[in-house]
Protein backbone atom coordinates (compact mmCIF):
# COMPACT_ATOMS: atom_id res chain seq x y z
CA UNK A 1 0.00 0.00 0.00
CA UNK A 2 2.68 2.50 0.95
CA UNK A 3 4.28 2.01 -2.64
CA UNK A 4 1.06 2.56 -4.35
CA UNK A 5 0.25 5.85 -2.43
CA UNK A 6 3.99 6.82 -3.17
CA UNK A 7 3.94 6.27 -6.78
CA UNK A 8 0.57 8.18 -6.74
CA UNK A 9 2.12 11.37 -4.59
CA UNK A 10 5.23 10.84 -7.24
CA UNK A 11 2.76 11.34 -9.98
CA UNK A 12 0.85 14.23 -8.81
CA UNK A 13 4.04 15.97 -8.51
CA UNK A 14 5.24 15.44 -11.46
CA UNK A 15 1.97 16.31 -13.15
CA UNK A 16 2.24 19.79 -10.83
CA UNK A 17 5.83 20.53 -12.18
CA UNK A 18 5.28 19.77 -15.24
CA UNK A 19 2.44 22.48 -14.94
CA UNK A 20 4.95 25.22 -14.19
CA UNK A 21 7.09 24.62 -17.18
CA UNK A 22 6.32 28.16 -19.77
CA UNK A 23 7.93 29.18 -22.65
CA UNK A 24 8.43 32.12 -23.70
CA UNK A 25 10.70 33.96 -26.27
CA UNK A 26 11.77 37.43 -27.41
CA UNK A 27 13.41 38.96 -30.05
CA UNK A 28 16.57 41.13 -29.64
CA UNK A 29 17.60 44.67 -31.33
CA UNK A 30 20.26 43.96 -33.33
CA UNK A 31 22.23 47.51 -34.26
CA UNK A 32 23.85 47.66 -37.76
CA UNK A 33 27.61 47.53 -38.03
CA UNK A 34 29.53 50.45 -39.63
CA UNK A 35 31.00 49.02 -42.56
CA UNK A 36 27.82 47.20 -43.62
CA UNK A 37 27.19 48.17 -47.23
CA UNK A 38 30.35 49.04 -48.17
CA UNK A 39 33.07 47.83 -51.19
CA UNK A 40 36.38 45.93 -50.16
CA UNK A 41 39.13 48.15 -51.40
CA UNK A 42 42.00 46.24 -51.03
CA UNK A 43 44.55 43.96 -52.81
CA UNK A 44 42.87 41.00 -54.96
CA UNK A 45 44.75 37.88 -54.55
CA UNK A 46 43.91 35.00 -57.32
CA UNK A 47 43.54 31.94 -55.96
CA UNK A 48 43.69 28.33 -57.50
CA UNK A 49 41.65 25.22 -56.46
CA UNK A 50 43.27 21.97 -56.97
CA UNK A 51 41.87 18.13 -57.21
CA UNK A 52 39.43 17.65 -54.27
CA UNK A 53 39.24 13.64 -52.90
CA UNK A 54 36.69 12.82 -50.59
CA UNK A 55 39.08 10.15 -48.42
CA UNK A 56 36.85 9.89 -45.38
CA UNK A 57 35.08 7.36 -44.42
CA UNK A 58 31.87 9.55 -44.27
CA UNK A 59 28.78 7.70 -45.27
CA UNK A 60 30.47 4.93 -46.49
CA UNK A 61 28.81 2.52 -44.45
CA UNK A 62 26.12 -0.60 -45.42
CA UNK A 63 23.48 1.97 -46.48
CA UNK A 64 25.33 2.99 -49.12
CA UNK A 65 25.31 2.59 -52.98
CA UNK A 66 28.74 2.93 -53.33
CA UNK A 67 28.74 6.13 -55.35
CA UNK A 68 31.42 9.01 -54.27
CA UNK A 69 29.61 12.26 -55.20
CA UNK A 70 31.98 14.17 -53.04
CA UNK A 71 35.23 12.98 -54.67
CA UNK A 72 36.68 15.26 -57.57
CA UNK A 73 34.27 17.71 -57.57
CA UNK A 74 36.69 20.43 -57.55
CA UNK A 75 39.07 20.74 -61.06
CA UNK A 76 41.77 22.77 -61.61
CA UNK A 77 41.16 26.48 -62.73
CA UNK A 78 44.32 26.75 -65.15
Amino acid sequence: MKTVSAAIAFAAAAVSLTGCATESSRSLEVAKVASCNTQYHGVRTPISVGTFDNRSSFQKGIFSDSEDRLGSQAKPSW
